[in-house]
């Protein structure tokens, strides 16, 4: 794992490190910038690297905040279903259409 780069007092995390802090990988971080869902971190390295700053890394940690909090399904009774237990439901269903109501989901998780 690196550490942090300090440039004149000013702390700087390199992409690998910003998107583990984030909770997502490199790739996803990339494809949001390359979908124009995130803007690109200003700030590069002499190798051209991105470098993020504290507010970089706190923009990126609130949009991780929000895709996270719109994966959430609803259950029949609109009470949220985890995207952990609809994987869950779609693995043991798959055949399952969700244009239809459902009428259960499997709730009790290992």
């Amino acid at each position: 794992m690196k550490l942090p780069v300090r440039i004149n007092g000013q702390t700087y995390y390199r992409t690998a490190e910003a998107c583990r802090m984030a909770g997502i990988s490199k790739n996803t971080f990339l494809r949001w910038v390359r979908e124009g869902m995130l803007a690109d971190v200003e700030l590069r390295d002499r190798r051209g690297w991105r470098l993020f700053t504290n507010d970089d890394l706190h923009r990126l940690k609130a949009e991780v905040h929000k895709v996270h909090k719109n994966q959430i399904a609803q259950k029949p009774d609109n009470t949220s279903v985890s995207l952990k237990e609809a994987t869950i439901f779609c693995m043991l269903e798959p055949n399952s259409n969700f244009s239809q109501p459902t009428t259960h989901l499997p709730l009790a998780l290992p």
